[in-house]
């Protein structure tokens, strides 16, 4: 009996850990934004960080609300990458586009869950850089696909596919 509650703390910790992780960089990204709303509010373009602080507040609230819970819909999690797509489009200028392709998602799978921060850290994190380079060619596509065990992302952009899964959970 200790073992196996030993075994679910350390597991609980890991995952609290890598929650922390997920979180610290979220907050190095945001300050990121923030230097680039001076920026631009000192240069007094205003349409664009008109454009920028909208997407960065929209994207504030969902960090914090998905931060808030251990698991979040398929379906809300959908409306979060879609904001934070826009946030890193606004974040060059919209010099290029986006889309997301959510058809594969069977629908029984649209209200079940994943763990929170997995599915949009790791879009932070595959897109990030090259969105600091401001070096996103044409367009980046996500495409996102389900078969009632897991959730399936594909990020397309620069010639460039990245893909990675996530468990649904009841």
């Amino acid at each position: 009996m200790r073992l196996n509650e030993l075994k679910m703390f350390k597991k609980r910790l890991d995952e609290s850990r890598t929650e922390t992780k997920s979180l610290e960089k979220s907050i190095k990204r945001l300050d990121t934004v923030l230097i680039e709303l001076e920026r631009l509010i000192e240069q007094d373009s205003s349409a664009h960080s008109e454009s920028l602080l909208s997407r960065f507040s929209k994207h504030l609230r969902h960090l914090l609300h998905e931060g808030a819970s251990h698991s979040i819909s398929v379906e809300e999690n959908l409306e979060y990458l879609e904001g934070g797509l826009a946030l890193m489009s606004a974040m060059n200028q919209h010099s290029w586009a986006f889309e997301i392709n959510n058809s594969g998602i069977a629908p029984i799978d649209i209200n079940r869950k994943v763990k929170s921060l997995q599915l949009s850290s790791w879009m932070f994190d595959t897109l990030w850089d090259t969105i600091l380079k401001d070096s996103i060619e044409t367009s980046v596509d996500l495409i996102l696909s389900s078969d009632t065990y897991e959730l399936r992302a594909i990020l397309r952009f620069n010639h460039r596919e990245i893909s990675t899964r996530l468990e649904l959970l009841d």
